[in-house]
């Protein structure tokens, strides 16, 4: 008699719990990072979720997802399970998960994908800023401001904010 919704948050409170236990276990966590990174998994959002609830060190072990997608082609990065530690940790320190994305938003590995990463998080002030400083230097492909329109990403942009943005977007080769 279970419902779908009820079966689905099982599932997903499942998947969470097994990303805090590999959290703890750094010969399974770097057994698992290549594919972490790299495969497509229905489930990688959560297990990130779960890997950012169960980590000792954020900064190192994004630190670790930084490094392994170094090792891959661009077009091999999977960025489902980054997404979701950068949402929680977002939700336990802030400050953290600012960091994280300040220094992003200039890499040279993660720059390239910057506003999936950004808007994984809650996009204040300082988000629109990274955005903008994402645009001016050029590592992300214009197509992947796109992002910014799926999940209601962009809601928490004001208005002024926004159009600022889809112009710089705009001006861009392809932009439109």
């Amino acid at each position: 008699d279970e419902r779908a919704s009820d079966q689905y948050a099982r599932v997903e409170e499942a998947t969470r719990q097994i990303g805090r236990k590999v959290a703890i276990d750094e010969a399974t966590l770097n057994a698992l990072l290549p594919e972490i990174v790299t495969v497509n998994g229905a489930r990688l959002y959560s297990f990130g979720r779960g890997l950012a609830e169960g980590c000792m060190d954020p900064l190192s072990m994004w630190k670790n997802f930084r490094n392994q997608l170094s090792t891959v082609d661009v077009s091999q990065h999977n960025y489902n399970a980054l997404c979701g530690f950068l949402y929680s940790i977002s939700e336990t320190n802030r400050e953290i998960s600012e960091q994280i994305l300040n220094d992003a938003v200039t890499d040279n590995v993660l720059g390239a994908r910057f506003p999936l990463l950004q808007t994984s998080v809650k996009i204040d002030e300082q988000g629109v800023e990274r955005l903008k400083l994402s645009l001016a230097n050029g590592l992300a492909p214009v197509w992947t401001y796109r992002y910014l329109a799926y999940g209601r990403a962009h809601e928490s942009i004001s208005d002024k904010d926004l159009c600022d943005l889809l112009k710089i977007i705009a001006s861009k080769p392809d932009g439109l």
